[in-house]
């Protein structure tokens, strides 16, 4: 009796102290949509686009006058999303602030803008991409759209076959 009397005070502090440890850090899933409303993911997903753009790059033989321009091209496209980056986070911050005024047609305008301007981004990748083939042999082009191939089977299959 004498040691299950123990066992259960034992276990009631352990529970108290846990409950306390658990309350001190933030969730996780709130955090994710706090950034994705200030548009923060956007440009994490804009350097992880640049970065494997640049390391499948690098896989090719690519000669110095293809490299200096790609690295030109590379420089003008983060130099344009930075830009555009910011141009967001100015849109998102007016959106917030109208929504607090509760100035609903003005949150709705700016809205359209910030997806305007996501769009810009979008096509502007597109745009990079196509500026880069043009610099490409088409032995490297071909390359790269088999790294490519690849790269998205093993994406696809990390995301289904969690094991």
């Amino acid at each position: 009796m004498k040691k299950i009397i123990v066992f259960s005070v034992i276990l009631v502090t352990i529970s108290i102290f846990s409950a306390q440890l658990y309350a001190q850090f933030p969730d996780r899933k709130d955090n994710k949509n706090q950034a994705f409303r200030e548009g923060r993911n956007d440009s994490r997903m804009k350097n992880r686009y640049d970065g494997m753009m640049n390391m499948r790059l690098g896989q090719l033989d690519l000669n110095s006058q293809q490299q200096s321009k790609i690295d030109e091209l590379s420089t003008a496209h983060k130099k344009a999303m930075i830009d555009k980056d910011a141009q967001i986070k100015k849109l998102y911050l007016d959106k917030e602030t109208a929504l607090d005024n509760e100035d609903f047609k003005q949150a709705k305008s700016i809205s359209d803008q910030i997806y305007k301007h996501k769009a810009e981004i979008s096509n502007a990748r597109i745009d990079y991409l196509e500026n880069i083939y043009k610099e490409l042999s088409p032995e490297q082009k071909a390359e790269l759209k088999e790294n490519q191939g690849q790269r998205r089977f093993d994406e696809r299959n990390k995301r289904f076959n969690r094991d």
